[in-house]
């Protein structure tokens, strides 16, 4: 039943009604996992702030576990990102998002912290 339920809510939260086996595939897509949120002050560890596929952060990425394709869009609380970046090779299951550049940027980060959340890969 927790199945089930998880899958009307994903339904409706995405806008679509869905057929049995696209709500099986999108099970497969759902990951509980650990989101935290990153800026240039604490996550940009080179000169020019490029991610692992090597473009200058900017809005809208995310640093993804290993395990998922660079590129790869997923959903965050609503919110659409592209896996730009990596995480380092201890987190397995975290998403950190990019904030952006500056002293607010740098506090927005900190106020997200570490949420346990469902992340939905796109594609």
């Amino acid at each position: 039943m927790k199945t089930y339920l998880k899958i009307l809510i994903l339904s409706f939260l995405i806008g679509f009604s869905l057929e049995i086996s696209q709500e099986e595939d999108l099970l497969k897509n759902i990951i509980n996992t650990t989101v935290t949120a990153y800026s240039e002050f604490d996550g940009c560890n080179n000169p020019g702030c490029l991610m692992a596929n090597n473009k200058k952060a900017h809005i809208g990425a995310i640093a993804c576990p290993r395990t998922i394709k660079l590129g790869t869009k997923v959903q965050v609380y609503g919110q659409v990102y592209i896996c730009s970046d990596r995480m380092n090779k201890r987190y397995t299951n975290r998403f950190d998002i990019f904030t952006g550049y500056g002293k607010e940027a740098h506090k927005k980060a900190m106020d997200f912290g570490i949420r346990k959340t469902t992340v939905l890969l796109l594609d």
